[in-house]
């Protein structure tokens, strides 16, 4: 689970840096990790990662495959703070690609995980 850690720290930096294929390689070597530890909700986190990333560099079908990956982990886990990312995620993909009743269907369900979590900063976006 450190490890996991680490490597979520380290994709997240590489992220941050617009280093989006090292960040996709950290999210990836995560996703390996935390199977292989059996932590489905790290699994769950690097798929949404994943999933953020490639909506910067473009790949909005790919997201979308991410983000449901990440939201199939997290839904069992209640993991309400991956769910609210995903679906954020997605909302962005849908929308990018012209697909504007999935975006809206997103977003919608991205502001009802985010009233109950009373998560201002996901509002905000």
């Amino acid at each position: 689970m450190r490890e996991c850690a680490r490597t979520l720290k380290v994709a997240e930096l590489l992220r941050w840096q617009a280093d989006y294929n090292g960040a996709l390689d950290a999210f990836a070597s995560m996703r390996i990790l935390a199977g292989a530890a059996g932590d489905a909700l790290s699994e769950a986190r690097g798929s949404q990662g994943a999933a953020f990333v490639l909506n910067y560099k473009g790949d909005h079908a790919a997201a979308i495959v991410h983000a449901q990956q990440a939201a199939d982990k997290a839904r069992p886990l209640l993991a309400h703070d991956v769910l609210t990312a995903t679906s954020y995620d997605q909302g962005w993909a849908h929308f990018r690609l012209g697909q504007y009743l999935q975006a809206l269907e997103c977003a919608g369900r991205t502001i009802a995980l985010s009233e109950a979590r009373s998560d201002d900063y996901q509002l905000s976006l």
